[in-house]
Parts: structure tokens; sequence; C-alpha cells
């Protein structure tokens, strides 16, 4: 992927209109249930990186909340959102997959009006560690995986220096595309280069199992592969 088409990706915004159940509002204290708190966020970023920043302005509109974000989750049309998946594929498989969306009605879509909870986490649908530090290690452990499909092993994740493993991340919660690409371009091939298979990963809506298998950069005809061919 060339680095003009990976800015764009990167540049990526989704609109979210952030609102919560007023019988949840009033018990933890406000007198009137707050408006929807609006931001835009990054198609690259993930919820857990938004909820000290939501819990903040809940705070400012008068709830009472505790200092921890352990219990804090989200919804969406009553489906509790994985917050280990970056924002931009939840909204996909969520919404994009919708009749009214499919049919161009997507002002139904935009923003995204999702709900926040600070109680009752669902534990038995969403990981119960959620923290900046574990979607850190979901988001590297997909890098190493990449990296070992593409050459058969994690050695160049694993040569990067701890402070250019952390700037991956790091400049991904800051947005800072430069800063990514400066230590990313160094683990992706160049023209020249053969690699063994090309990373592939698909999310399907309707709660359905991710997909992922080793996938050839080329035919058995010698073409290079595109999604035509790999594509079910």
């Amino acid at each position: 992927m060339s680095t003009s088409v990976s800015k764009s990706v990167w540049a990526g915004r989704i609109p979210l209109a952030i609102s919560i159940d007023g019988s949840e509002a009033q018990h933890f204290g406000a007198v009137n249930t707050p408006s929807s708190i609006f931001i835009e966020a990054s198609r690259t970023s993930y919820l857990i990186l938004l909820t000290e920043e939501i819990r903040d302005l809940y705070r400012a509109a008068g709830l009472t909340l505790p200092d921890s974000t352990a219990e804090i989750w989200f919804e969406y049309q009553g489906k509790p959102l994985k917050w280990h998946y970056p924002l931009g594929l939840l909204y996909d498989i969520l919404c994009i997959s919708e009749p009214s969306y499919r049919q161009m009605e997507d002002t139904k879509s935009i923003p995204w009006n999702i709900k926040v909870h600070f109680q009752n986490y669902p534990a038995a649908h969403l990981f119960r560690d959620q923290s900046a530090a574990t979607a850190k290690d979901f988001f590297m452990s997909m890098i190493k995986e990449a990296d070992f499909l593409r050459y058969g092993s994690t050695k160049r994740v694993m040569n990067l220096s701890k402070s250019d493993q952390s700037q991956l991340w790091e400049s991904l919660c800051s947005n800072d595309f430069d800063s990514f690409w400066k230590v990313n371009q160094r683990l992706i091939p160049v023209d020249d280069q053969v690699v063994r298979h090309i990373p592939l990963r698909l999310y399907l809506p309707d709660d359905c199992p991710v997909i992922q298998d080793r996938v050839s950069p080329r035919t058995e005809a010698g073409k290079a592969n595109t999604s035509v061919h790999v594509l079910p």
C-alpha cells in the first residue's frame, strides 16, 4: 500500500453522538438527562482511548462518576461495542451493512449514535481487562502476526527498539501519521521483495466469525493476486 493511500485511510473520521440513558444519569446524580456529546474521532482510534474524556465531560454535566474507567462500556442498538476493535471497523460492520445505508439513506448513520454506560459491564460479551495498555497489546499482537505471515518470522518487529514499538501505538493515539509511518515503513516490503503471504482478515456483520487465511501474493498462473481471486 502506498503512503498516499495509507495517509488517506488514516485521515478518515467518524462523527460520534454519545448519549446516556436518563435512568442511568439519575443514578449517578444528574437532575436532568445530559445532552449528547459530539466527538469527531479518527477511524483508526479506539473507544478505550475516549473513555476518560467522556467520563470527564459527563462529570462536568453533573454526574458523580468513579475515577476508574473499568465499568465504562458502549453500545449500539443494544449491541455492546468491542473496545479492542478500531472505531472505523466497528462502524463499518455495524452501520454500513444496514439496509438504510445500502439504500443511501446514510444520514441515519451520521453522526453515529451510540450509548455510554458507567455500570453493569457486560463481561459475557466484552473482554474484561479494558485499558489502553491492553488495547496496545492487541494492536502489537496484530502487527507481529502480520509480520509473521509476510516473512515467516516476527524478526522485523522484534528488531525494533522498545521506543520504536511504543511509537507505533503512541502515534496512533495522538493521530500522528508521519510518526507512525516512520516506523511502520520498516515493516512493510519494498517493491522487489517477495513475501510469503498477504496478511488478510475479514470482519463480517451479524456476529459472524472473523475469517482469516494465508493468502499468496500471486495466483497459480503467476499473476498478482487481487480481492477478486481471494474473496469467495
